[in-house]
């Protein structure tokens, strides 16, 4: 005849009475001696060592979970699973049909699938479009040098990825995720396409860096529409100058501009350089005003105080600046055209005052134009630039006839 549990005996003095009977009613559980599993630490020991006694009591769990009663719950506050650890009481829950929740302090692997899925099989590859599929095609076909080797490997790899994640299976087994015949292939194909892609960048930021002229926009916009690069990058070229510091901005569709900050030590007068070599695109004028001073008296003109308006080099001499290296200075005031033929635009900006005045300069690449500001730290985008032909004087810089 079985008997019935005794009930829990508290260390604190007392017995409480049981009431994890197997239909969930709330009575008392039958025992072969003494007190129940639940009530007795030390056969919940022997239960959890045990195959069978650890799977009679999940068991037992998932029925209580599956009919609602009350008792689920109390065998985990008043029974002996509440001297469990966390986990463990999270991995009975788990069996008892509960989802596993596991906290993000004690597991990080169990934070989010995606995380752990990411964990097996590597960083997932993005999706190219249809125009990097293009580019790629062509130049792959093209010649077999450095950059068309880099990205050959950067086709190959995705290819390959995507073949062996079409014949990867996931299994899960106690909630963890496990490797399949396919999850080493493609985690060693996705590694690879990453180490190619950090390679790419390396050649294009050298390229970047070795300084005007550049002839690779395609390769830039090739890896913008990757998203190798991100727009706004700036590049330090590899230069002499210690005072402007040129670097080469990337913008947003891929463009490469030369772009010169007055730096520290500058003033109003050398903003007139800065100026002419954004807008030139390359570095030079290097001297301050001996050249441009000599070219002056060799046509005639003497350096006198009306060269310098206010703070800043007058037009007249900056256009003498300009002809030393086949340029000029034309008045522009029509705000609504480009001015055909014209390298850039230079503008004296600054407020009414004649001590903030100063030059920068405007470039057009495509339908977009760029203010290269040198007293700013890097060129803006201007989608209305007829508004500051408006505002401010507005010189076109065209070539000598």
């Amino acid at each position: 005849m079985p008997k019935i549990c005794t009930g829990f005996v508290d260390p604190d003095g007392g017995v409480r009475p049981c009431i994890f009977a197997e239909d969930g009613q709330g009575g008392p559980a039958q025992s072969k001696g003494g007190s129940c599993l639940f009530c007795d630490a030390g056969k919940l020991e022997l239960a959890l060592g045990s195959r069978i006694g650890k799977g009679n009591l999940v068991r037992r769990l998932k029925a209580w979970r599956r009919k609602g009663t009350p008792v689920y719950e109390a065998a985990f506050t008043f029974g002996t699973l509440c001297a469990l650890s966390d986990s463990k009481r999270q991995v009975l829950r788990w069996g008892a049909g509960e989802p596993a929740r596991f906290e993000r302090k004690t597991s990080w692997l169990h934070r989010k699938k995606l995380r752990l899925k990411r964990f097996l099989w590597g960083r997932p590859i993005p999706v190219a479009s249809n125009e990097s599929l293009q580019y790629l095609r062509n130049e792959v076909a093209s010649s077999s040098t450095y950059w068309q080797n880099l990205l050959c490997s950067f086709s190959v790899c995705r290819k390959m990825e995507s073949t062996s994640s079409a014949r990867k299976a996931k299994k899960r087994n106690c909630g963890h995720w496990k490797k399949t015949s396919g999850t080493a292939a493609a985690r060693n194909w996705r590694r690879k396409w990453w180490r190619v892609r950090r390679l790419i960048k390396e050649q294009l930021l050298a390229w970047a860096a070795k300084g005007p002229p550049w002839n690779c926009s395609a390769e830039f916009q090739w890896a913008m529409e990757e998203e190798i690069l991100e727009p706004g990058l700036h590049v330090s070229l590899q230069s002499t100058s210690i005072e402007n510091h040129p670097i080469c901005f990337v913008a947003e569709d891929g463009e490469l501009l030369y772009f010169e900050r007055n730096g520290p030590y500058g003033n109003k007068l050398t903003t007139a350089m800065r100026s002419i070599n954004n807008a030139l695109g390359k570095e030079v004028v290097k001297t301050h005003e001996t050249e441009t001073s000599n070219h002056m008296q060799e046509r005639g003109y003497a350096l006198h105080p009306h060269m310098v308006t206010g703070c800043i080099y007058s037009p007249l001499y900056v256009t003498n600046m300009l002809q030393a290296f086949g340029f000029k200075l034309q008045l522009w005031r029509d705000s609504q055209t480009w001015p055909a033929g014209a390298k850039s635009l230079l503008q004296i900006r600054g407020k009414d005052a004649w001590y903030t005045q100063y030059w920068a300069a405007l470039t057009r690449r495509d339908d977009k134009v760029y203010l290269l500001d040198c007293q700013k730290d890097a060129p803006v985008h201007i989608p209305k630039w007829q508004q500051s032909v408006v505002m401010y004087i507005t010189y076109a810089v065209v070539p000598l006839q």
